[in-house]
């Protein structure tokens, strides 16, 4: 199985199905699809070669899953780079990965011409009012949207994924379209997504690049809500989507379980809520019970594994330790 799989296959299964959610923007994913190829021949247009290394600099936007997407498709690999790096810091990750290609959001702009990055030849603008000669937009309007005619295999590689650890500076884990597609399979199941769910995606595109939570969305056929984190706003979004399923490291949680106007929102709608990145401690699980009910689980994963490792499911933990006399 193939990244470009997961994404063809539920454009069949779901063509006009809403799939994408940013702002004011939905897409089908029929859409979707359709966007993606189109993006994929126009990367390969501007001559890039299978396995080349596509950088990108860019906040949450459906255009990012796209990007991944398109570079699966194209045979190219994805390099998401951190945004709250720095000019040295993201240059380090340009070089290392050897990407010659790079996506610039216009709200970096001024980052990216900070970098030291000899090695890029070309550069995409994202947004209008940047300065670059080759548009996101422009590529997928220009550009046919049947399937690209590449041959990828399942080892080929499809994201570069950057983790820091724990010591020295950031490493690049290079991540397969087999080792991708095992990650999001797992992880669709243990994140128990139906097609009729609706996905809440806040955290940065660039964590856990080799998969997180969008792609297993993408693959169940869920719609997806992209934003970028902000508690008020995510609270009105979940309202107003009908919020099923998020997935929260401990300092945004705790953001939200103490938001004081938080009993004025609707939240009944969600069914999941995964808890990573750090433990949580027993006040805060209880909070999120108290205001969410028991559906959390409890998830630990990392880049180099595309977000997979071991996942306690509601029933399998209780706050107050083992009951008496269950089953």
């Amino acid at each position: 199985m193939l990244v470009g799989d997961i994404l063809r296959t539920t454009a069949v299964r779901y063509p006009k199905k809403v799939g994408l959610v940013f702002g004011d923007k939905q897409y089908t994913w029929e859409q979707v699809n359709a966007r993606v190829n189109s993006l994929a021949r126009g990367l390969l247009g501007l001559g890039l070669k299978k396995q080349d290394k596509v950088a990108i600099l860019c906040r949450n936007c459906n255009q990012y899953i796209e990007f991944y997407f398109a570079t699966a498709k194209a045979g190219l690999v994805g390099v998401p780079l951190n945004t709250w790096f720095k000019g040295r810091e993201l240059s380090y990750l340009i070089d290392n990965s050897g990407a010659n290609t790079l996506v610039v959001d216009r709200n970096y702009l001024d980052i990216a011409q900070s970098l030291e990055a000899s090695g890029v030849k070309k550069y995409i603008g994202l947004g209008q009012g940047h300065p670059y000669p080759y548009d996101f937009e422009a590529l997928i309007a220009e550009n046919s949207a049947d399937e690209p005619e590449v041959e990828v295999d399942e080892d080929d590689l499809f994201v570069l994924s950057y983790t820091s650890g724990t010591t020295g500076v950031p490493k690049g884990a290079m991540i397969t379209h087999s080792n991708a597609c095992a990650g999001v399979i797992s992880m669709a199941l243990e994140l128990r997504l139906e097609p009729h769910h609706v996905y809440l995606l806040h955290a940065p595109m660039f964590f856990a690049a080799g998969g997180g939570g969008r792609l297993p969305a993408v693959l169940r056929g869920c719609t997806c809500i992209l934003m970028t984190y902000d508690v008020q706003a995510i609270l009105q979004t979940i309202e107003r989507e009908k919020i099923t399923h998020m997935t929260f490291s401990p300092t945004p949680i705790k953001r939200i379980i103490d938001y004081p106007d938080i009993d004025k929102y609707d939240l009944s709608s969600v069914k999941f809520i995964g808890l990573t990145g750090a433990p949580h401690s027993v006040a805060e699980i209880e909070k999120i019970e108290q205001i969410f009910g028991h559906v959390w689980c409890s998830a630990y994963g990392l880049a180099e594994t595309v977000n997979c490792g071991t996942v306690l499911q509601p029933e399998e933990v209780e706050v107050e330790g083992e009951k008496k006399g269950k089953e």
